[in-house]
């Protein structure tokens, strides 16, 4: 995505913290909108709705500029209710959606999936390929193990877990 970055005048991330697309957007903590706010008396499909046409608005200025707002769902595990998520895509945004789970049945532009490395060796190859070090002791070679563990394993996301890890020194990790 950093490659392609001047396609976009917005980057929107949220992580999921709700039961729903609309819980998550809903909570201001996530994304918070200057101007909107939920008083009592709104509903929580009204809110929504005033957020998305903010989002819309964003949208509409963003084409002007011959560029796109993105929102980016990450660890996004709540069932989708197609409605919510409908009226997001019509504000004319583009949607990345991050999950471990199969979204069976729900029409993407593109989906992909990325599958873990399968075998352990490989998975701990690929993540030292991104390390500036020379061999593990025991206590960083089960930090390691943890990690890729906790991540099924999943190539991207050991490459910039290492990236990360790497660019800040810090290789002890608490796991």
């Amino acid at each position: 995505m950093t490659e392609n970055e001047e396609q976009y005048s917005k980057i929107i991330y949220i992580e999921e913290t709700g039961n729903s697309i609309r819980e998550t957007i809903n909570n201001d903590e996530n994304l918070k909108i200057e101007g909107l706010y939920h008083f009592e008396g709104l509903s929580a499909d009204d809110y929504f709705d005033n957020k998305v046409e903010a989002i819309h608005s964003e949208c509409e200025l963003a084409k002007e500029e011959k560029k796109n707002v993105i929102i980016v769902f990450d660890n996004t595990e709540f069932f989708v209710e197609l409605v919510y998520l409908n009226k997001l895509r019509d504000a004319g945004c583009k949607i990345i959606v991050v999950s471990r789970d199969p979204w069976d049945g729900i029409a993407f532009d593109k989906k992909i999936e990325i599958n873990r490395i399968g075998n352990k060796d490989d998975e701990l190859s690929l993540f030292l390929s991104y390390m500036d070090v020379s061999g593990l002791d025991k206590t960083e070679s089960e930090a390691v193990d943890k990690i890729i563990e906790h991540y099924d394993g999943h190539p991207l996301l050991l490459e910039l877990i290492a990236k990360a890890m790497n660019s800040s020194g810090n290789f002890l990790v608490r796991c």
